[in-house]
């Protein structure tokens, strides 16, 4: 009986060294996953930024104040408000995934923000994001909000899909009009742009039908309205009227873009030669009693203005 307690007690003492080896490490206690959490700043790159409602994703950056031996994952959240100021959510924008993850080690994460282009000249609207949780080891700290700006795009198009000018427009008063196709531009411009057109799906050949003379457009803060100008070449010829169209290349920066509807513009050139063709056809009648006459019959045909 006194062998069995003898063991008994050595186990007993055997388990109780184990036990106090098992201790947290110092660098366990201050970030270990078994121990205490070690606790980091939590915050937002920025507490405002200014973005385009053209610009598609935008990356958000929230930080931590050091790097930790686990990974912290913050939540997050838009406010509501008015649909002429707040930016809606679903309507102006997206956020695909609102937990940010930041793994062991590293400081730094972005949230992705989808935003949504209508294609209509809208107010601007700002987006308010919260950092509403964290977990894994942190605390949120300044900024806790982080606010964007979206600013609407301004657009620009043709006045008309189809324009029409003459051979003669470069010196004719009645016509010379007809040598500027409008652009319009709708929306708050935000700064200077310069416009590119292109000629494109042309039967008409630049330099011998006519001549470009506005390849690029400079566009300021509060113009409505601008010009192509186009120079027809007048060859004193009898021919057919000739088309071509007109883009405007894609605007790289700033906050105007293409409007969808009336991006192109066909352009006919009408000649105003008239040109006249007779032709001589002979043919039978019958008449109404069997009898057959022979008539030659003179065609006119006219073609232009």
């Amino acid at each position: 009986m006194m062998k069995t307690w003898k063991l008994i007690s050595m186990l007993f003492l055997a388990f109780m060294l184990g036990a106090c080896d098992d201790e947290p490490a110092e660098g366990e206690i201050n970030g270990g996953g078994t121990g205490v959490l070690e606790q980091a700043d939590v915050s937002w790159g920025y507490e405002a930024k200014t973005v385009l409602k053209k610009s598609g994703f935008v990356k958000i950056p929230v930080k931590l104040s050091h790097a930790v031996n686990n990974t912290v994952k913050i939540t997050v959240a838009a406010e509501d408000g008015d649909a002429v100021t707040i930016a809606r959510e679903g309507i102006d924008f997206n956020i695909p995934e609102k937990v940010v993850t930041i793994p062991a080690g590293d400081t730094l994460a972005f949230l992705n923000v989808d935003l949504l282009d209508d294609g209509k000249v809208n107010s601007n609207r700002e987006i308010k994001l919260n950092i509403t949780g964290v977990y894994g080891g942190g605390k949120v700290s300044t900024p806790k909000s982080v606010s964007l700006l979206i600013v609407s795009n301004a657009f620009v198009e043709f006045e008309k899909s189809q324009w029409k000018t003459y051979e003669s427009a470069a010196f004719n008063e009645a016509y010379k009009s007809t040598c500027l196709i409008p652009l319009k531009i709708t929306g708050d411009l935000q700064e200077s742009v310069t416009l590119e057109i292109e000629v494109i799906d042309s039967t008409a050949i630049e330099y011998q039908h006519f001549e470009l003379k506005s390849k690029k457009i400079d566009v300021n803060p509060g113009d409505e309205i601008v010009y192509v100008e186009v120079i027809p070449v007048d060859d004193d010829e009898i021919n057919y009227d000739r088309i071509f169209s007109l883009t405007i290349v894609p605007i790289e920066g700033g906050n105007m873009v293409v409007g969808k509807e009336k991006g192109t513009c066909e352009v006919t050139i009408i000649s105003e030669e008239i040109m006249k063709t007779a032709s001589i056809l002979e043919t039978e009648i019958v008449g109404e009693e069997g009898e057959t006459v022979e008539m030659t019959v003179i065609g006119l045909c006219a073609n232009g203005l």
